[in-house]
């Protein structure tokens, strides 16, 4: 699987990306979005979509915006975020000029919001079963004797071993990795039909990490809709169909994920190739680009000889 994708970038209102091909049709559609903080735009018309079974990633430098995207469409943005969208749907209901208390209603019922910091975002004084318990309160009909159980099962589900222990836990008795899972766990209490992940591998060793996407991946084969945000490209390689690619202020490509020549490679593909440690360029090669593999005869192969450095302006 290529970890390498082709941008089109266009001056015109882009039409949908990610679309399912589902009867219900897309469970997420975001069309011309724009935020801004205190009169300033940070995020300028982004337009996508995703259908159930489906994963869009959406990729970008540090300060370009994929954040708060994110967190705009599940009502995160922040105090005097100014949000605003042609179209804002999430499972066909327009979401837009919804206030906190119904966003509270629709968060965790229809869209499930994964952080990357799970010691953050779990309460460091309560047990991660009565974390997910709350969850299952808020949204969904379950007897307070049954509660529990549930949280015990959900946590099963997110493959955390000894569920039943762990839930009795503080977040800060538990493992980077268990707490990730516990958080998942957490989001998908009422059983949402999109999942949000915003950087949920990050500062998580490679096995733990490699463990997470896998869960990932099965919430996407039980049919889920999923959202990653992420600026590493082997993540984004092992989840996402569609990858959408943000960076600077104002201006975005979208693509299917494809094999792609590093030659064609643009300088936002390049500088997020550098953050994958498995495609870190050889000395003079192309950010990205393979490193040269040996011929029969001991010298480095044409066809794998490194691209010429990126120009700079």
């Amino acid at each position: 699987m290529s970890t390498s994708t082709t941008d089109t970038t266009t001056d015109t209102a882009p039409t949908p990306l990610g679309t399912g091909s589902g009867a219900a049709g897309p469970a997420l559609v975001v069309e011309n979005l724009r935020v801004g903080f205190g009169g300033h735009d940070v995020v300028h018309g982004v337009s996508f979509s995703a259908g159930p079974g489906t994963c869009l990633a959406i990729v970008g430098e540090s300060g370009s915006g994929k954040s708060v995207s994110a967190r705009s469409v599940v009502g995160l943005a922040g105090a005097g975020a100014e949000v605003r969208a042609d179209r804002l749907e999430i499972g066909g209901r327009d979401v837009r000029g919804l206030d906190e208390r119904a966003w509270r209603r629709i968060r965790g019922d229809r869209v499930g919001f994964v952080l990357q910091d799970a010691l953050v975002s779990l309460d460091p004084v309560r047990p991660v079963g009565r974390e997910i318990a709350e969850a299952l309160r808020v949204h969904r009909t379950v007897p307070r004797a049954g509660r529990r159980a549930a949280a015990v099962e959900l946590l099963r589900d997110a493959a955390v071993p000894e569920p039943e222990v762990r839930a009795a836990q503080r977040p800060g008795e538990l493992s980077g990795g268990l707490r990730q899972r516990a958080l998942i766990a957490s989001a998908l209490a009422a059983d949402p039909d999109v999942v949000v992940a915003d950087e949920p591998t990050t500062a998580l060793d490679v096995t733990v990490q490699a463990q997470i996407l896998e869960l990932l991946a099965e919430l996407k084969r039980a049919g889920r809709t999923l959202v990653l945000i992420s600026h590493d490209l082997s993540v984004v390689a092992h989840l996402a169909d569609h990858v959408l690619v943000m960076a600077g202020a104002g201006w975005w490509r979208r693509a299917r994920r494809r094999r792609s020549s590093p030659r064609r490679a643009s300088p936002t593909r390049r500088r997020s190739c550098r953050r994958c440690p498995e495609r870190a360029p050889a000395a003079g090669g192309c950010p990205g680009a393979p490193a040269p593999l040996p011929s029969r005869r001991g010298g480095p192969s044409r066809r794998a000889r490194p691209c010429s450095p990126p120009a700079t302006s």
